[in-house]
């Protein structure tokens, strides 16, 4: 349900752009295709969020790109005031809208806040970007498969000194913070869920120790 009631605030959301949506689902038994311009991707691979994300990637054309939880909802404008911030610095290749639920309102003194610090600029459960950034990029990493996908991100942005930033004026809500979720009830193996949670900050550091410790 929650899923349906984001889809319905993202179509409802904007009146001069067009979405182009691709929902990767798992349970087959649900489809999301009634939704304007909405396509169910069934993926074959295993769960990993950088996987997932990188199908819709493909699948798109638009020069923008937005990759989204499942568990948001946007308010009026929020995409419009991201392209508003692009065209003004060409610059920005990749930004976050900002999250009452997460953010202090304090933040919202300035239009826009440069930077790659997770939960802060970066909200990585949604990010909106240019597509040319994967030329210069690739498509996300999917050795990380779920916890430490926005630090690795965010690491790969900063690492190529890609400009980043939260735009406080486009608000989208995160809903695993309303109602005190974790996102990680779908998996109900203990092993394979610290498999993808706690396990994967050793992975995350195995691989970009050098860098940190360069940038220290």
């Amino acid at each position: 349900e929650l899923v349906r009631t984001g889809l319905k605030a993202l179509l409802e959301s904007e009146n001069d752009i067009v979405f182009n949506i691709f929902v990767i689902e798992t349970n087959k038994l649900v489809n999301y295709d009634s939704f304007k311009n909405t396509q169910t991707i069934y993926p074959t691979e295993p769960f990993g969020y950088h996987t997932y994300l990188n199908i819709g990637i493909k699948r798109g054309h638009s020069d923008y790109v937005f990759l989204a939880n499942n568990d948001l909802t946007y308010e009026s404008g929020w995409a419009t005031e991201i392209i508003k911030q692009m065209d003004k610095n060409p610059l920005i290749m990749s930004a976050s809208p900002f999250c009452p639920q997460t953010q202090h309102s304090s933040l919202k003194s300035s239009p826009v806040i440069h930077g790659y610090t997770v939960r802060q600029q970066v909200n990585g459960w949604a990010i909106f970007v240019k597509r040319e950034l994967f030329s210069k990029i690739g498509y996300l990493n999917e050795y990380i498969k779920y916890w430490y996908s926005d630090n690795d991100y965010a690491l790969t942005l900063q690492i190529n000194k890609i400009l980043h930033c939260l735009v406080t004026n486009s608000v989208v809500n995160h809903h695993q913070y309303i109602h005190g979720s974790t996102g990680t009830e779908i998996f109900e193996n203990k092993n394979i869920l610290n498999d993808y949670t706690n396990k994967q900050y050793g992975i995350f550091i195995n691989k970009w120790k050098d860098k940190l410790a360069e940038n220290s």
